[in-house]
């Protein structure tokens, strides 16, 4: 106990520094024991997107009849849970955490949109296309220059 006393007292103005410093690596290795929440997919793959686009697209007025095609430059990917651990050589080597053989899943990362052609009967007008734009762009978070509104074939 005089150890702890005397540096304490060596450390002079620093020592609640220090405590902080302390407590903060207790808390990072203290061991999660709390149950993770399961999180649900939020995300719908490409054709459901594609599906509940048309459903809301088609309600606005003037559009008829509202095809979609949306493409993702990534698709969706799971992460899984990770060990790390440094080598004696000062390299960081990373695992993959199994249990009962398997990879354990930790979260998923949804798609990367690429971009969207919106095919409809009113798209011949300017305010149309400047709405379902927007609608879209609302939906799925793309900009502008990644939607196209175009309209169907057949239609006067």
């Amino acid at each position: 106990m005089e150890r702890v006393r005397g540096l304490w007292e060596k450390l002079g103005k620093y020592k609640y520094a220090a405590l902080v410093l302390l407590l903060g690596v207790a808390l990072m290795l203290w061991p999660d024991s709390a149950p993770k929440a399961e999180v649900a997919d939020v995300r719908p793959g490409e054709s459901e997107l594609c599906e509940q686009l048309e459903s809301v697209l088609c309600q606005v007025a003037g559009a008829g009849e509202v095809h979609c095609l949306l493409t993702w430059s990534e698709g969706p990917r799971t992460i899984y849970q990770t060990d790390s651990s440094e080598l004696s050589t000062g390299e960081v080597r990373t695992d993959t955490v199994l249990a009962s053989g398997e990879a354990v899943p930790v979260g998923e990362i949804g798609p990367v949109w690429q971009g969207v052609v919106v095919v409809c009967d009113g798209a011949d007008s300017a305010q149309l296309r400047l709405e379902l734009t927007r609608a879209v762009s609302a939906l799925t978070g793309l900009s502008s220059d990644k939607i196209a509104v175009v309209k169907r074939k057949g239609q006067s």
